[in-house]
């Protein structure tokens, strides 16, 4: 790896530091907050921080588009770009479940400079991009968990990946979660909303394009397919909102007692073996996802 490489990686994690508590003052200023589930007071914190991600990850791959001369930093940014607006307007005007899942289709759109124009690769493109930004946005609510498993993913996949733009736009990536995750980890001072989350699966979707492995993605992606099916299968396509959140007991978690708005997540099925603190259970999921990860390096 290049001198500027580690450059562009430690700009894009600064830039998110410094963006996240501009981000943070600012959200409490203007009342852009919601409450934190899984605390028993139920204090209400910031709710979009993912617009600080996206304007650290904006900002170090245009610096890497300068630097490097490369078409794909640009096409990468704009599905992103794309990605975070839908997620940033649901999160201001929260979408119904089904047209949230239609809209995130929309990343997929200037992913198609880097496919053959034909109507079945066209398709399983924006199946993939709608899959993968949903799923990285439904295994979520819990402090830490989706910037931790998103920043965990794109590091691991770029390790798979031999194209070196492609790793460094991962690591960008990467770098800018880990700088929001400072301020999202347990107790979080700030939520990083549909705008931190969507885009997530639309990069690792796009880094498929443009030489990550897909197997290895697909490994990656086995905690959010099992959270995914329990929940669809439980519930359907509802929103959270018409469901009973998982109950803090004694400052441990514990799924809600049975009931027409109760459902099961893979959060849910680890805490049925026994309940656990918030960032204990952040940490086991994170700690499948690194397992999966170390499989994707040796296969």
């Amino acid at each position: 790896m290049e001198t500027v490489d580690i450059a562009l990686i430690m700009l894009a994690f600064l830039l998110s530091v410094t963006f996240t508590l501009l981000v943070i003052k600012r959200l409490n200023i203007l009342g852009i907050v919601s409450e934190d589930l899984h605390k028993k007071e139920r204090p209400r914190k910031p709710k979009i921080g993912g617009v600080g991600i996206a304007a650290a990850f904006t900002i170090s791959i245009v610096a890497a588009y300068f630097l490097k001369s490369s078409f794909v930093f640009a096409i990468i940014l704009l599905a992103f770009l794309t990605e975070a607006t839908i997620g940033l307007i649901d999160d201001l005007l929260q979408f119904a479940p089904w047209r949230k899942l239609v809209l995130a289709s929309f990343g997929a759109i200037p992913l198609l400079l880097l496919i053959p124009i034909e109507p079945f690769t066209i398709v399983i493109l924006f199946f993939a991009v709608t899959i993968a930004s949903n799923w990285t946005n439904m295994l979520a609510g819990f402090n830490g968990l989706e910037s931790g498993l998103g920043a965990i993913m794109l590091f691991f996949i770029a390790l798979s990946t031999p194209m070196q733009n492609a790793q460094i736009i991962l690591l960008i990536y990467a770098a800018a979660l880990v700088g929001f995750l400072i301020f999202n980890k347990y107790p979080a001072k700030i939520f990083p909303g549909d705008v931190g989350t969507l885009p997530i699966g639309t990069v690792l979707i796009a880094a498929t394009l443009i030489g990550a492995p897909f197997y290895k993605l697909a490994i990656l992606f086995i905690p959010h397919v099992v959270d995914a099916i329990l929940k669809f299968t439980t519930f359907g396509v509802f929103s959270s909102a018409q469901t009973k959140p998982t109950e803090v007991r004694a400052g441990f978690l514990t799924p809600p007692k049975n009931g027409n708005k109760s459902y099961l997540s893979l959060s849910r099925v680890i805490l049925k073996f026994k309940p656990l603190r918030e960032w204990e259970l952040v940490s086991v999921i994170w700690g499948l996802e690194i397992l999966l990860g170390m499989v994707t390096i040796i296969v």
